[in-house]
């Protein structure tokens, strides 16, 4: 476990932005189970603990999506193989980041976020000084404490270079694409619509029963279904919006990001994350520095 302890300058404690709902683990509990307390909850992010409640991993909705696909045709091969049953009956500790960069529960607000930017993790366990975990950060937490005043708006910290796919493509080639390319989310355009498929879409189809049970009999059919059955409909927000605004949308979005335009720029759609707004929230309490 990396214990890291800073001495922020500001008096405000991470802690009170912290999850009141985490999700906190066994070390043993299955890989199945994890996936569908992180839909139930809308997590991305799960701690593990020891018998003395000490963090030993964090595991995140991509990491399941990696053990349950891989990317490719060989995705097709492991539930075709039958493999895909043990796969989410294995402990999540096998598939989980090790160890664990936590934080003591008196750290800064700034330091904390600092720390989450400069680490790039969406997920940060803080314990009291026997290192039992007390609580956890997550960036969908920390970015309600955005200020109303911050300086820029949801169209200077938005991504414009969004990685798009057909709504006919197969739910794992779609899968495959966000896996590669180290994101959770895809823009999918669909009858003149701007749609949002994420990896939380696609476990929550995935551990549906119906679905399920067909690829644990080593059906390949609901992984080769076009991926517009599983987009949602994102909020859009424009350059107007004051960046508290969209925080406080994002907070609660499924898929944990939005979809901007520009109108004046003639630009969109762009993406913003949580990660966008955490990095935006660190430049502005850097900002009170100066």
């Amino acid at each position: 476990m990396e214990l890291t302890h800073c001495s922020g300058v500001l008096a405000l404690h991470a802690i009170a932005f912290s999850d009141k709902r985490p999700i906190v683990l066994p070390m043993a509990v299955s890989v199945l189970q994890v996936a569908r307390e992180m839909i139930e909850k809308n997590r991305f992010h799960g701690v593990l603990v020891d018998e003395r409640s000490s963090p030993r991993g964090v595991i995140s909705i991509r990491d399941i999506a990696k053990a349950i696909f891989i990317v490719g045709e060989e995705g097709i091969e492991l539930v075709e193989a039958g493999s895909l049953g043990k796969i989410l009956e294995n402990p999540c500790h096998l598939y989980a980041s090790y160890p664990p960069i936590v934080a003591s529960s008196d750290i800064s607000l700034e330091d904390a976020v600092e720390l989450m930017v400069a680490r790039n993790i969406g997920c940060l366990p803080l314990v009291d000084e026997e290192s039992k975990l007390v609580g956890v950060l997550d960036e969908r937490f920390l970015i309600k404490a955005i200020p109303e005043y911050a300086r820029v708006g949801p169209c200077d910290i938005a991504s414009w270079d969004v990685l798009w796919v057909e709504p006919f493509e197969e739910i794992l080639a779609s899968v495959g694409y966000m896996l590669s390319s180290g994101i959770r989310r895809l823009v999918v355009r669909l009858n003149g619509e701007y749609r949002l498929v994420s990896l939380v879409q696609v476990m929550k189809y995935v551990v549906e029963e119906g679905v399920l049970g067909r690829l644990l009999r080593g059906e390949r059919a609901p992984l080769e279904e076009p991926v517009e059955k599983i987009t949602v409909k994102p909020w859009v927000v424009e350059c107007s919006y004051t960046l508290k605004e969209v925080s406080s949308i994002v907070a609660f979005e499924p898929t944990g990001a939005v979809l901007v335009f520009d109108r004046e720029g003639n630009r969109g759609p762009g993406v913003l994350t949580e990660r966008d707004l955490l990095v935006a929230l660190y430049q502005e309490l850097k900002s009170r520095e100066r």
